[in-house]
């Protein structure tokens, strides 16, 4: 707040300094030049407790200067001092003190046949009558004078200038009759006597010094509360003699006591027009935020000052407190007075001061930014402020401002990846605006393309590389294909999951690519097998013959691709047998004997179901059975016969010789003469076995040896089939 009256007295008590009294006021400090070295102790004002709106040490300067007066006041007491006059004569306060209930006479009554009138200070409530020894008369008037009562205003009296100084405390409670501080006060004071050699008055000596306020009444020229204009406060002059009705033709001092509470409760209230403020150049209109008028006071809005040549200013509702000033159009300061009449005296108005500023101009600055590679630092540029106040500010990252105040500053520590700075510019109650800007640092982001794929035989599958904008937001990624068998097609190249399709078998190579700004491109290649189906086919069923090679014939796998794995295994058999390399499509096989074999060829191939087959090998031990049944031939004759017995292991049909040569399918041979005979077996598969039989003939009867002679065999058949299976040699 500021005060309408820039010269306001504030009350520094009347200071008790040894020999002095003193006061103080905002033109600094004025000595009364009364000395109280002589033992008296004096009264004074607690400093600050006036009130914080207008404090007082009013000089009063008589016309002839002959008699000056003080008066200021605290929360308990009001205190006024005289220098100059008569302490052996009498002086005479008259005050109109304004409180809750207070009532006024017009007329003061008629003291020391002075009976001034006080109507023009629309009447009194208070008055106080003292003067030193012999008399020690201390009275108050409250409608009656009182009767004289020692120190009952605890005056102070001093030996200086002949005794003509005095100083006197009167409560508040005895003013107000315990009402506490009136909200203002209106007084006149004066001497009865005149001074000591003043012409003699026939055929009285009294004397009035009417006194009025110091000051002119100008603004910034002491208080604006009475007019030193010459006007005597008395009919009669100072000086001047005679006696009867001794009129008050002026009052003066009119003085708002704010700042305390009655013991009422009643609260006197000092104007108060609020903070200063300010409003932006949209607006118009301000709202004014006064305090209420306790009571039956008004309060009054007024403008005091405006920009040159600016339009005039409207109220809403000029005694309201809270109103709307209007038609505020020009750029710069306007001054509002509040003020609070309280019913006769003024108060001292209250001033707020509202400025009206240009809008804030737009916040620019520079456009978003991608430093160089695992950069940190760079000079920021905002837009100039123009009538408002820049500063930039940190949103993202981890970036620290040289000079956040300056519109061109430098950022250092920017962290990896996304930093946001805001350059805003205000401009006191106007909006403020902002533009941001967003610097990218890039750093190295590595590619991984994922492991490598094994398919069977698919034509679609999914890549799953790394997602860059994971690491920093500003990476990004595409698949290309390195190699293959055919062209790939990517559904989504640009996303790190993508499907790709349009596979055949064999060996694909993809490559990742991951990119950020300026950085180094990183790379990184996925492999794509796709196996064929395996088929396994382990050959034809095979019949060997005892003793013959076997060779176990199962498919190439090498069409399948490099990853393709055989494997023979042996499931049956009468025998282990030996292969000679399980791994190899085409193998050997030994170790057989007579039977029936079962081997399996399996087929693997990376991540397909492997495939087996089996093959039968079924090995013929072919054993000739002997002679089923044979006719000796007789002696000299070649008429024996012997017939082959059919033999076992083999397949039929089943073929016999005596040559090795010519086979055919008759066991019988005849015409045999005697003598040892080698047949020849072969089955169906050309398994073959041999047979040596030796044919003995028939000997005549007479020839014939006894049937306990012995008698030597010429051979016999060990064949199993129960007919000469023994060499066995009779009559043993």
């Amino acid at each position: 707040m500021r005060r309408l009256l820039t010269r306001s007295l504030w009350i520094w008590a009347l200071l008790g300094w040894p020999g002095w009294i003193w006061a103080t006021t905002t033109s600094g400090a004025t000595t009364r030049n009364v000395n109280t070295s002589d033992g008296i102790v004096t009264l004074g004002a607690v400093p600050g407790t006036n009130g914080a709106n207008w404090e007082t040490d009013e000089v009063f300067q008589g016309f002839s200067g002959a008699v000056n007066w003080y008066l200021t006041w605290d929360d308990n007491n009001v205190y006024l001092g005289r220098i100059g006059g008569n302490n052996a004569e009498g002086s005479v306060i008259y005050l109109r003190a304004e409180y809750p209930g207070a009532t006024y006479d017009n007329r003061a009554y008629d003291y020391d046949s002075l009976s001034p009138e006080t109507s023009l200070m629309g009447g009194i409530n208070f008055a106080a009558y003292f003067k030193n020894a012999p008399y020690h008369e201390f009275r108050t008037y409250n409608g009656v004078w009182s009767a004289p009562t020692a120190n009952s205003l605890s005056p102070q009296y001093t030996t200086q200038a002949n005794g003509a100084h005095f100083e006197v405390t009167i409560p508040w409670s005895a003013i107000t009759g315990g009402n506490g501080r009136p909200t203002n006060l209106r007084l006149a004071i004066y001497q009865i006597a005149p001074l000591a050699g003043a012409p003699a008055c026939t055929p009285s000596r009294h004397f009035v010094y009417g006194e009025s306020p110091w000051g002119t009444g100008n603004v910034g020229d002491g208080p604006s509360v009475g007019v030193n204009d010459g006007i005597p406060t008395s009919a009669r002059q100072p000086g001047g003699c005679g006696r009867g009705d001794d009129t008050l033709t002026r009052w003066w001092g009119c003085y708002p006591v704010i700042g305390g509470v009655g013991s009422n409760g009643w609260m006197a209230l000092a104007p108060n027009a609020g903070p200063d403020d300010s409003i932006c150049q949209t607006a118009t209109a301000h709202f004014l935020t006064g305090n209420a008028p306790p009571g039956s006071a008004i309060g009054t809005w007024n403008i005091v000052g405006q920009p040159p040549g600016s339009p005039a200013v409207t109220f809403t509702a000029p005694n309201n407190p809270n109103n709307f000033a209007q038609n505020l159009t020009a750029i710069g300061v306007y001054t509002f007075v509040w003020d609070i009449n309280y019913g006769g005296c003024p108060s001292l108005p209250d001033t707020v001061v509202i400025t009206r500023v240009p809008n804030t101009p737009q916040a620019t600055s520079m456009p978003d930014t991608v430093l160089n590679c695992n950069a940190d630092s760079l000079v920021l540029y905002g837009g100039s402020p123009g009538n408002g106040s820049g500063i930039w500010t940190v949103l993202n990252g981890t970036g620290i401002l040289a000079t956040p105040n300056d519109s061109i500053t430098v950022a250092t520590g920017l962290s990896p990846g996304y930093n946001q700075f805001q350059y805003a510019i205000g401009n006191g109650v106007c909006p403020t605006t902002t533009d941001v800007v967003v610097v990218t640092v890039p750093i190295n982001v590595i590619a991984n393309a994922g492991p490598d794929i094994a398919l069977c035989l698919g034509s679609i599958t999914t890549l799953a590389g790394n997602e860059p904008s994971l690491i920093q937001p500003s990476a990004t990624g595409y698949w290309t294909q390195l190699s293959g068998p055919t062209n790939v097609i990517f559904t989504a190249p640009a996303l790190n999951i993508s499907n790709v399709f349009n596979l055949q078998t064999g060996v694909y190579q993809l490559l990742w690519t991951v990119s950020n700004y300026n950085c180094p491109v990183e790379i990184d290649t996925v492999a794509i097998i796709n196996y064929a189906n395996p088929v396994s086919a382990a050959g034809s069923d095979q019949t060997i013959c005892l003793g013959n090679a076997a060779t176990l014939e199962g498919n190439d796998i090498a069409t399948l691709g490099a990853a393709a794995t055989g494997l023979w295994t042996q499931l049956a058999g009468p025998s282990n047998a030996t292969i000679a390399n399980p791994l190899q499509f085409n193998t050997a096989v030994s170790g057989l004997v007579g039977g029936q074999y079962l081997f399996s060829w399996r087929v693997d191939n990376g991540t397909c179901v492997a495939d087996s087959d089996n093959v039968r090998i079924t090995v013929v031990d072919l054993q000739n059975n002997g002679i089923l049944n044979s006719l000796l031939p007789d002696s000299g004759q070649s008429n024996g016969t012997i017939v082959l017995a059919q033999p076992s292991n083999g397949n039929a049909p089943y073929l016999y010789s005596l040559d090795a040569l010519n086979f055919d399918g008759n066991a019988l041979f005849d015409q045999l003469a005697s003598g040892t005979y080698t047949f020849y077996f072969m089955d169906a598969n050309g398994c073959s076995d041999t047979l040596s039989y030796f044919l003995a003939y028939n000997p005549p009867p007479d020839t014939i040896a006894p049937k306990d002679s012995i008698r030597v065999p010429t051979g016999f058949s060990p064949n199993g089939d129960g007919t000469n299976d023994l060499w066995e040699i009779p009559g043993i």
